[in-house]
């Protein structure tokens, strides 16, 4: 349970403050290398590439360029999206 209220201060902080541009960048800049080290591995990719074409998700196509496309305001969109209890598995812009 106080997980769930730490999760709730946090959703609560990021929606009541502004973006931090440097963080942002932070955060995209430790995605992407992280997602790129993971798929480094050959099992890892596999399971990617199964994900996409069993579940229909495609964790693969062009996270690069989909990471870094990411603004304050869609950060600000999704925790929005969090706080109105909707229930997000992952995020896909298109």
């Amino acid at each position: 349970m106080r997980t769930l209220v730490e999760a709730r201060k946090v959703i609560e902080n990021v929606l009541s403050n502004p973006v931090n541009a440097a963080e942002l960048a932070s955060c995209k800049s430790l995605l992407t290398n992280g997602y790129s080290t993971y798929l480094a591995d050959p099992k890892n990719y596999v399971d990617a590439v199964l994900m996409r074409y069993s579940g229909g998700k495609d964790v693969l196509t062009g996270y690069n360029n989909r990471i870094g496309s990411v603004s304050a305001d869609k950060v600000k969109e999704i925790f929005g999206a969090l706080s109105e209890g909707m229930r997000i598995e992952y995020v896909v812009k298109q």
